[in-house]
């Protein structure tokens, strides 16, 4: 693993494939399949027999290397199985959008949020005569 650069590393017969989550490739995926690639995760987390996204996402791990075809990434798939690529890619995927760490403030105890000030209602006084 190359936490550093978000990157997970599968190895496949001798040859290691970096899984690096990059805008390009983001952006090439949305262009390949027609649609964005948060909701190509949600495809394949609703249907895991989806092989053509499926494919697709794992392509999108490896497409740093331009080398790399759509037809490699299946090629990964095969070799390693569908459960092991999507290990690999959710890892990746895990690094580069990582969940945003909890800060404490203090003591660590939590800060209460002021309510805003109104004026109390009062009734105007009549004027004596």
């Amino acid at each position: 693993m190359n936490s550093k650069r978000g990157g997970v590393t599968l190895t496949v017969d001798g040859v290691d494939y970096l899984f690096r989550i990059t805008t390009n490739a983001l952006i090439a995926y949305k262009d390949m399949m027609g649609q964005s690639f948060q909701e190509g995760l949600a495809a394949i987390q609703a249907n895991q027999d989806d092989f053509r996204t499926a494919r697709a996402v794992i392509w999108t791990a490896l497409a740093h290397d331009k080398a790399i075809t759509v037809e490699d990434a299946g090629d990964v798939m095969d070799a390693v199985g569908l459960p092991a690529a999507l290990a690999a890619f959710t890892e990746a995927v895990s690094l580069a959008f990582p969940q945003p760490e909890t800060e404490t403030v203090g003591n660590g105890t939590a800060v209460k949020t002021a309510k805003p000030q109104t004026k109390p209602k009062t009734t105007p006084k009549k004027p004596t005569t």
